[in-house]
């Protein structure tokens, strides 16, 4: 029996350290707020059960809340002007300004700090989410900055990377320079349906923290300024990684348009199958009345591979007018 104990004993510190480690492995978690690094005085968000838990005092002291600790009852209050959020430790709910609202995982102490997920309380004050999973990074966009443009917001959102160092100090993505009078605007996914279905314009979809994404870029919005063409921009990141149903609905439509795998990755990666299309990034898309006049998929363009950006300007103008003469659509298509 003594001997059973032991060896089960010796299992259960096994896997626990196994599956406590699942939480680290992946690297470390980047927080920003309106694209200002946040930096965590001692302990690190961690991912427990698919959700991303952040200590709550460096998050929201960095948006002006002055928080207090309550031993007796286990409950941080969180206060600024009017505002007041009251988080109880191991409770699913938690409230508001009076009103009650859940969380996905409840409120947990680690490391002598508390961590929750961040969206349920932050949505509850008016801020919004999101999260880039090639970066592993939580970007959270306040109040104040949500009333940006759709250019101040896209020129916000790219910029925003120049800063994100390795743990070796050396910058984790290019740098890049964007024109703030550019012509993007943010497509929600029923603006990519309706344009495959009757309308016009440019479409291209990206995601913040793509290689080829930030080489393009600068080039892309330039050319469009310059000829006057808006861009409908749709991150497409968190469809590809739930692989939902916006983006099945995508591979349908675009499907005669997509590469392979044999096209896009190597065929030693883990999820390589030949037979499979998938949205690779950049790719840009001309339509008119619903039809793919033009199309092009930069992530494998010999002109951005090469950094010939003179030539890959003329190719983009070439794009948008000079086969297609039409696709004029600053306001109205």
């Amino acid at each position: 029996m003594k001997q059973f104990l032991k060896r089960f004993l010796a299992v259960a510190v096994v896997t626990l350290i196994f599956i406590s480690s699942l939480a680290f492995a992946d690297g470390a978690i980047s927080v920003t707020i309106d694209g200002e690094q946040i930096a965590f005085t001692d302990q690190e968000p961690i991912i427990i059960g698919n959700r991303t838990l952040v200590p709550i005092r460096d998050i929201f002291e960095a948006i002006g809340f002055t928080p207090e600790w309550n031993e007796n009852t286990r409950q941080a209050t969180l206060t600024r002007d009017g505002d007041v959020i009251i988080i109880t430790i191991d409770s699913s709910t938690f409230a508001t300004n009076g009103v009650i609202h859940t969380l996905d995982v409840p409120a947990q102490i680690i490391g002598e700090r508390t961590l929750l997920p961040l969206r349920a309380v932050l949505e509850s004050i008016g801020y919004e989410l999101d999260w880039d999973n090639y970066t592993r990074t939580v970007a959270i966009t306040s109040p104040s900055a949500k009333e940006l443009t759709h250019a101040q917001r896209f020129v916000a959102e790219q910029v925003a990377l120049n800063s994100i160092l390795r743990d070796d100090g050396n910058p984790q993505h290019s740098y890049i320079i964007l024109p703030e009078n550019n012509t993007v605007i943010f497509a929600s996914f029923d603006d990519v349906v309706n344009l495959f279905e009757d309308g016009t314009g440019v479409l291209f979809f990206g995601r913040p923290a793509c290689p080829w994404c930030r080489l393009l870029y600068p080039v892309l919005l330039q050319v469009a300024i310059d000829e006057g063409v808006t861009l409908l921009y749709y991150n497409i990141e968190q469809d590809r990684a739930a692989h939902n149903q916006n983006y099945v609905t995508i591979l349908e439509r675009l499907h005669n348009y997509l590469p392979t795998d044999e096209v896009n990755q190597s065929q030693t990666d883990e999820d390589f199958d030949p037979e499979i299309k998938r949205v690779v990034l950049p790719h840009i898309f001309v339509v008119r009345n619903g039809e793919v006049v033009a199309e092009s998929l930069m992530f494998s363009h010999p002109l951005l591979q090469a950094g010939d950006t003179a030539g890959l300007a003329a190719y983009l103008r070439n794009m948008f007018y000079y086969r297609h003469p039409q696709l004029v659509c600053i306001e109205d298509c």
